[in-house]
């Protein structure tokens, strides 16, 4: 069995602020992707 596996890219975003304005800091994203499958018969 083959444990899960990572890609890493950057890859630009643009957040707006809702009612405000940043003022510093970074932000970190994490995607989380699963798709369970049936077994074909």
């Amino acid at each position: 069995m083959i444990g899960p596996q990572a890609f890493y890219a950057p890859t630009p975003i643009m957040l707006t602020a809702n009612g405000g304005s940043f003022t510093g800091g970074d932000v970190r994203i994490a995607i989380q992707y699963l798709l369970p499958t049936a077994p074909a018969a």
